[in-house]
């Protein structure tokens, strides 16, 4: 299931005129590549063409480019906005815009759409060639009678420029860029239209407005890192560098070292001066991920880098000063941290002054196919040309994701899709059997009972409500979403079934 966008033109038209003059870019793309489910074609209307003739003789370019293709006229849509001349960009733009997202509408957000580069007019081409750059999951591609249908490849990332525009809009100077244009970050977590994660980049990007300490919390998978980046790009130190570090990753002998530097001879090794990761970031953001696995003379002296703007360096005999706003992760969250004595109080409070809060994969509901839907299409960039790609997922194995309680989150998603990929199946499509046998057993931390963690107490009651709701999700995944069948496979009936989903905010 596919969208192709394209702009009709001069070319098109002199193909319906004369018959030697070859196809029209639409119909020589059309010929050889997968054919898509909807059409949508645009041709221009000018403010001094005869309109009516001009009208006609696009309807007459798309039913011959139907009967050529054997394509349903009804999988095509015709599209003729009225521009004031062939520069006219916002007029272009406008158009363009909305006849893209008519057709996610109807044919849902996640379609694949193919973007052709080669019709209409250079303006036209270029204003493609921008959507294709500030939208997710859009493929364009250009066509000639020399070389035949090529992809093209997006030469510059328009990311920063389109974040900029995110922290100026909530500076209110002037509106928000839509959640598509957020999607180009590249940012599977973020692929979403709606939803717990949407709210939560929203509360993000409020956040970055501020320039003050951020907490973000969230299991491990679920994109804490990449919020960071969001939240630095988002902010008026965009310009400034993003130091990311992984607290729990840094060896107890050398943690005070990599964050604060050290001096020439301050212990055995240390042969040159060297810079910590808090004079690297001076200006920017530094990231400090699974903070709580800081010790606690680390955090002290953390505390007050926060309180001062100042670090010294090991060995070293006077302070240094730095600009820095802190962002910190961590899968475990601070108060309970505190109160267990693992995490200093103050420290804590000088952090949380704001917390972002990142949903797991298993409460992001029709997320899991859009995400799947992008890591897929990854795949088949880095794969094409090997055998066996490009690969899809069938509708039964969507359902067998969405059943899943994916413990590790997005990353546990796109890795279990990336060994089905590359592992031993039959035929292109993804089968229910072949992701069976790479989705890894739900572990310790989450419904294992003989592998849960018993210190400090487990709360049985929120443990039982887990499983519960677990057992509903996946009777759901496994039923297509039908709630009777769903029923049947727990053993109760359709009306207790739903009094369940009801309770568990599974249902309306």
């Amino acid at each position: 299931m596919s969208i192709y966008l394209a702009w009709l033109g001069g070319s098109d038209l002199r193909a319906l005129r004369s018959p030697d003059a070859g196809p029209g870019p639409s119909r020589r793309a059309l010929g050889e590549i997968a054919r898509p489910r909807r059409l949508v074609l645009l041709g221009d209307v000018r403010t001094e063409d005869p309109t009516e003739i001009r009208r006609a003789e696009w309807g007459r370019v798309v039913e011959r480019l139907a009967v050529d293709l054997g394509i349903a006229r009804t999988r095509i849509d015709l599209r003729l906005p009225v521009l004031v001349d062939p520069t006219d960009l916002d007029g272009i733009y406008r158009a363009t815009r909305e006849a893209l997202d008519a057709a996610l509408d109807r044919e849902g957000p996640s379609t694949p759409v193919t973007l052709n580069l080669s019709g209409g007019t250079p303006a036209m081409s270029t204003v493609l060639l921008l959507v294709a750059a500030t939208r997710a999951n859009i493929r364009p591609l250009k066509c000639s009678p020399e070389k035949g249908v090529q992809p093209v490849e997006i030469p510059f990332d328009l990311s920063i420029a389109v974040l900029r525009e995110v922290a100026a809009a909530f500076a209110g100077q002037r509106p928000a860029p839509s959640r598509a244009r957020l999607a180009r970050l590249d940012a599977d977590i973020l692929r979403t239209p709606a939803g717990p994660m949407d709210a939560a980049v929203d509360h993000a990007l409020r956040v970055a407005a501020v320039d003050a300490p951020v907490v973000i919390h969230g299991e491990t998978g679920t994109g804490k890192e990449l919020i960071a980046r969001l939240i630095h790009t988002a902010s008026a130190r965009w310009e400034g560098p993003f130091v990311a570090v992984n607290g729990g990753a840094l060896p107890e002998t050398l943690v005070e070292s990599a964050l604060f530097g050290h001096e020439k001879g301050a212990f055995t090794g240390a042969s040159r001066a060297r810079r910590g990761h808090f004079e690297e970031a001076d200006g920017g953001t530094l990231f400090l991920d699974e903070i709580a696995d800081l010790s606690a003379s680390t955090q002290l002296k953390l505390l007050r880098a926060l309180q001062e703007g100042v670090v010294r360096r090991l060995g070293g005999e006077r302070d240094v000063r730095v600009n820095v706003r802190v962002v910190a992760a961590s899968h475990a969250a601070l108060p309970a941290e505190v109160a267990a004595g693992r995490f200093r109080a103050d420290l804590m409070y000088r952090l949380l002054v704001g917390r972002v809060c990142l949903p797991p994969l298993r409460d992001r509901g029709a997320d899991i196919d859009l995400i799947a839907d992008h890591v897929l299409d990854r795949i088949n960039r880095e794969c094409a040309g090997l055998p066996g790609f490009p690969v899809t997922l069938g509708d039964a194995a969507r359902t067998r994701l969405r059943a899943h309680p994916w413990p590790g989150n997005v990353r546990e998603l796109s890795s279990t899709l990336f060994r089905a990929a590359l592992g031993p199946r039959s035929g292109s499509t993804l089968t229910p059997a072949a992701l069976e046998a790479e989705l890894l057993p739900v572990g310790v931390g989450d419904l294992d009972p003989e592998t849960l963690p018993l210190d400090p107490p487990v709360d049985r009651a929120a443990y039982l409500r887990r499983v519960e709701r677990r057992l509903c999700e996946r009777a759901l995944g496994l039923s297509g979403g039908v709630q009777r069948r769903a029923a049947e496979r727990l053993g109760t009936t359709p009306q207790a079934f739903s009094k369940i989903l009801k309770r568990h905010g599974l249902v309306e």
